[in-house]
């Protein structure tokens, strides 16, 4: 029996124009933004759609950083998200699962959950305790499994086995960014930056964690080479007791590498170490905002 089951995410999923056109055509899906704000004004609202907005998007966060204006985000009032829910629940789903950005960098996860006890319909809300296309991917795996017969209860484990197994490591040029946005404290961003910091690091339960913190652009590259490498060829030996069958087994491919503002250079860093992305991705808008120019993030399943 095929059960009507809506998949519900937020943008700091990372979904590219082409999927989200997609998904949505598809139906039984939604992505409830998550606003990013230069100056109090809200940075959707300066462009019109098209499949270049996000792009857009991204290089006025960047700008504005240049430019030392107030960059900050903002998570989805649970209003937001009862009113996606009711919406699936009038159009006849039996159940949501809603999968967001760890509830340590964003109120996005405990609004869901405060609007999931008032929706019609049951919602499993998952905290994803990751970012980008670490989320993203497992968004649009579990989106292909809805027509599978599954219920809504074995597919959030799917998601909870996936995302437990998908890693994502980063650099970023600069401490700036993350100082504006209160990502670090004011006080070692000032010194990381005396110093030249240019943080390597990854997300591990939920928690931004920095693994190195090399002085040199160059040398920042070629450590999150040397562990987005080490992390695949551990992936690809493994013996994994996956609990559901559904689960696809990790096999240490790259997902996806992400850039801000600065693609050739992600994509020449890629080729000159040999990884070799499913996808090279923006950061979305609402990741850029605390990341800042140049900044690059790479996932591995």
């Amino acid at each position: 029996m095929v059960r009507r089951i809506a998949i519900v995410t937020d943008s700091s999923s990372a979904l590219d124009e082409r999927t989200l056109r997609h998904l949505m055509g598809y139906g039984g899906f939604a992505m409830v933004p998550l606003d990013v704000f230069i100056d109090d004004q809200r940075v959707s609202e300066r462009f019109a759609p098209s499949d270049k907005h996000s792009v857009q998007e991204q290089e006025a966060v960047v700008l504005a950083h240049v430019l030392g204006q107030k960059v900050h985000t903002s998570a989805p009032s649970p209003e937001r998200f009862r009113r996606v829910y009711e919406a699936f629940a009038y159009q006849g789903y039996e159940a949501i699962i809603s999968l967001h950005l760890s509830r340590h960098l964003s109120s996005a996860y405990s609004f869901a959950c405060t609007a999931a006890t008032h929706s019609p319909i049951p919602v499993h809300v998952i905290d994803s305790q990751t970012v980008g296309m670490a989320l993203g991917h497992v968004v649009s795996y579990l989106h292909t499994m809805v027509s599978q017969g599954f219920s809504a209860s074995e597919l959030s484990q799917v998601a909870v086995e996936m995302l437990e197994n998908t890693d994502i490591f980063f650099y970023v040029p600069t401490l700036d960014a993350l100082r504006r946005s209160g990502r670090v404290h004011p006080a070692l961003a000032r010194v990381g930056q005396m110093l030249q910091v240019r943080p390597v690091g990854s997300i591990r339960e939920g928690r931004l964690m920095y693994l190195h913190r090399p002085r040199s652009l160059e040398r920042a590259q070629a450590l999150l080479a040397e562990v987005v490498c080490e992390r695949a060829a551990c992936k690809k030996v493994e013996n994994y007791q996956l609990e559901h069958v559904a689960t696809p087994v990790p096999t240490g491919s790259i997902v996806a590498v992400h850039y801000c503002a600065q693609e050739l250079e992600a994509r020449r860093w890629a080729s000159s170490y040999h990884i070799d992305p499913d996808f090279f991705v923006p950061l979305p808008t609402v990741l850029a905002a605390h990341a800042g120019l140049g900044a690059v993030a790479v996932v591995v399943y």
